[in-house]
């Protein structure tokens, strides 16, 4: 997936001798198509494939697979992933998740502790997505996540799940209010999403010994 600010800020190139087979979202695939980089025809019919690969990790590790009707009296606490540039930042009452460990690490305590999950770190809001966790985007207006991140590559990420959400929550208190977070994505919907992105792996550029 693109960040649009790393790659037009800070003018990187994009390599144009690679073929992309798959991209997070739909804000990828027209940034791209600008820049007139080689995108791989799309398997079978339809559009060029998107989606990000972390809503793979419940289906290839299903202990780490929540029910899609999870309630939020179910786990301990509500949880709040911040980005490595808001790890200083003081959420009372949640349950931090540091973005640095491992990431089975992140997933055991996701199903294991959390009934929803606060974050400004996209890994965050796609690993609770993929888990079956209400989310909330969530940006401080002070953050230095807010300059580097903006908002580009956290619309790709929603629009490629039919999210309708177009800015981050800024105020603290709208993560202690449970009716702010988004509705967990049915496990009907994340699958469709993980075999969207599945099969757009480029297999036969592998031999399978």
């Amino acid at each position: 997936g693109i960040n649009a600010y790393y790659q037009d800020l800070q003018v990187k190139q994009l390599p144009k001798n690679v073929t992309y087979y798959s991209v997070r979202g739909p804000r990828s695939i027209r940034y791209l198509n600008d820049k007139g980089v080689n995108l791989a025809a799309p398997v079978g019919q339809g559009e060029f494939p998107y989606g990000d690969p972390g809503i793979l990790v419940p289906f290839l590790f299903p202990q780490y697979q929540l029910g899609s009707n999870q309630s939020q009296t179910a786990k301990k606490k509500r949880c709040f992933v911040p980005h490595y540039h808001d790890q200083d930042r003081l959420v009372p009452g949640a349950r931090i998740i540091d973005v640095s460990q491992s990431w089975n690490e992140v997933f055991e305590q996701l199903v294991s502790e959390c009934y929803s999950v606060a974050s400004t770190s996209l890994h965050g809001l796609i690993s609770a997505d993929a888990v079956g966790l209400p989310s909330m985007w969530f940006q401080w207006n002070d953050s230095l996540t807010s300059t580097t991140e903006g908002s580009f590559k956290y619309l790709d990420y929603l629009e490629s799940i039919g999210s309708s959400i177009k800015t981050p929550e800024r105020d603290l208190a709208s993560a202690e209010n449970f009716n702010k977070y988004t509705t967990p994505l049915s496990m009907k919907r994340r699958r469709e999403i993980a075999y969207r992105t599945q099969v757009s792996f480029p297999y036969h550029l592998f031999e399978l010994l």
